[in-house]
This record gives C-alpha cells, sequence and structure tokens, in this order.
C-alpha cells in the first residue's frame, strides 16, 4: 500500500508545476472499488493534508461499477487505479489511456501452495508451472 501511494504521489506531482503550491489544483481520482482497508492510504493521504503539501485538491471517487480507466479516458477523471490486464485491453480497444506504473510487493504471476492443507494440489500445480515454463519459448 505504501508503495502505491507513493506512486500516486509520484504521477500527481506531475501534474503540478513548480511553484504553485499556494494555488491549489483540484484533481479527481477514480477509485477500483468502495472505500475499503486496500484503499486507506489514499484517504490517510488526504487526511494528513499531504495532497494539499503539493498544491493539490484531491477527490477520491467512489469505484464498484465504474470502470476506472474508461472513467480517466471519458474525462471523468484525471486520474485512476486499475489492474494492468484491463488497462491494456481498454488501450486495445482505442482508450487513450497512459498506464503509468503497476506496484507489486511480489510477482502476481507467482501461485503458492501448502502441501499441509492440499497435499495432492502442490505436485499438480508444480507439473503446470513446469510444463508452462517448458513451453516458454516456444
Amino acid at each position: 500500500m505504501k508503495r502505491t501511494l507513493y506512486a500516486l504521489f509520484a504521477l500527481l506531482l506531475l501534474a503540478v508545476p513548480v511553484g504553485m503550491a499556494q494555488n491549489l489544483i483540484p484533481v479527481n481520482f477514480q477509485s477500483k472499488w468502495f472505500p475499503q482497508a486496500q484503499f486507506a492510504g489514499y484517504f490517510v493521504a488526504q487526511d494528513k493534508g499531504f495532497y494539499a503539501e503539493e498544491g493539490l485538491v484531491v477527490t477520491v471517487l467512489d469505484g464498484g461499477n465504474v470502470n476506472p480507466t474508461v472513467a480517466v479516458a471519458s474525462g471523468n477523471a484525471d486520474f485512476g487505479t486499475d489492474w494492468v490486464a484491463n488497462i491494456l485491453t481498454q488501450r486495445d480497444q482505442g482508450l487513450n489511456v497512459v498506464n503509468i506504473a503497476q506496484m507489486y510487493v511480489a510477482d502476481p504471476r507467482f501461485t503458492r501452495t501448502y502441501d499441509e492443507a492440499s497435499p495432492g494440489l502442490a505436485g499438480w500445480v508444480h507439473d503446470i508451472i513446469v510444463a508452462n515454463a517448458a513451453n516458454y519459448d516456444d
């Protein structure tokens, strides 16, 4: 979450010209989902005045049934957060959006299983990974 917050700050700083910290710029940020723990960093930053320190007044828009990529492309939001797969799909469909960064603590393509929880599953997953790795260069 901390990395996501830093990425958001970096992204928002691109929109703030140097020396305009006194003139707050309104920015609409489209969240991927409704306010909940995984988005707490956005609201904590707002409450602590971090956005204002950078010259921004950030309005966090609730997600849920909203596609953040479409919201940004249509002008209903200035920035948003979304899965890279959705962003790429929307770009393929002609939307003019740019993905700034995708932050992960660990590689999201990595699958973890526990032998104790499901003894047969670990071997099965290993076989799939080995088969996919073997076919990767085809």
